[in-house]
């Protein structure tokens, strides 16, 4: 199940934990990057795993607000709202390649070998 969750740190009130648990896809790091500067949002600590083709990330994020009219986001639930809307786009996009070796180039299965591997 796709899902994000939201908590503010228990060591610095000023920054956010999210939780996001998706389909992992080759834009998936391309996606969250966008989805964080559109609430001004910067990363300071972020952990990521992928199992199954499923992954799950940890992002502690740092000066969340608003942009463009309407300033800090008011209305919006305050930055954890803006933050929990800009994620929830990048968790329920579908991936825009079904075969992440084929997008990637790569030959499921293949090996690849660095020409300064020595036998």
């Amino acid at each position: 199940m796709d899902d994000v969750k939201l908590r503010r740190s228990e060591n610095d009130s000023s920054i956010l934990v999210a939780t996001l648990c998706c389909e992992d896809r080759p834009e998936l790091i391309m996606d969250l990057t966008r989805a964080l500067r559109s609430v001004k949002g910067r990363v300071v600590r972020a952990e990521m795993a992928t199992v199954g083709g499923r992954t799950k990330s940890i992002l502690w994020v740092r000066g969340v607000s608003g942009g463009g009219i309407g300033g800090s986001g008011s209305g919006s639930g305050g930055p954890e709202g803006l933050l929990r809307r800009a994620l929830k786009v990048v968790v329920d996009k579908p991936s825009s390649s079904g075969n992440m070796g084929h997008h990637l180039g790569l030959m499921v299965g293949s090996r690849i070998q660095s020409p300064y591997y020595y036998y």
